[in-house]
């Protein structure tokens, strides 16, 4: 019963992240292309130069390449909530800040207000990449406990359920396959 749902809870996860991976992957590659005219069209002129559209677009394209890692953070934060732990997911989250502040100081110097785009990009895509491989390792451990507790299972049934009919008397002869 437990693989069972072990199982059905795996195929639960990776169905949101294939229908999340759906959503968001077309709307990047969409908002990829249309930022720069809906930027230009909105604040060209009125808030921006053309100079300004331009920086606003870059770096959105670089925030919208991590969208879908975004949505699988959130999908992989729910699967640890619900395996009742918090704290993954909070220690997964100081990685992400860690790594966002580590690289905005990487990136910044050699590309400027781009580096921080790229910072959050990359740094959003090691957490969600961190989370699914940590669910992966739990996913497995419960598995192998679930199997090792199979197998003590069987072997106190055996010592206790047919050698304590033994010490009671109550089994003949394993070689003549009776037990009573």
């Amino acid at each position: 019963a437990e693989r069972g749902e072990q199982a059905s809870r795996r195929a639960l996860i990776l169905r949101a992240a294939g229908m999340l991976l759906a959503a968001t992957l077309p709307i990047a590659l969409l908002g990829a292309l249309f930022v720069e005219p809906a930027v230009r069209l909105v604040f060209e002129g009125r808030a921006f130069t053309a100079e300004g559209t331009a920086m606003v677009s870059a770096a959105a394209r670089l925030f919208l390449l991590g969208l879908p890692a975004h949505s699988l953070v959130e999908v992989a934060v729910r699967a640890f909530y619900a395996r009742q732990d918090a704290r993954t997911p909070l220690y997964a989250a100081a990685f992400t800040a860690a790594a966002f502040v580590t690289l905005c100081f990487a990136l910044t110097p050699a590309l400027g207000f781009l580096g921080i785009a790229l910072a959050n990009t990359l740094a959003f895509s090691s957490e969600a990449a961190l989370l699914f491989a940590l669910l992966r390792r739990a996913g497995q451990e419960a598995r192998d406990r679930g199997q090792c507790i199979s197998r003590l299972r069987s072997r106190l049934w055996h010592r206790h359920g047919f050698l304590g009919r033994v010490r009671q008397g109550r089994a003949q002869d394993p070689a003549a396959g009776v037990v009573g």
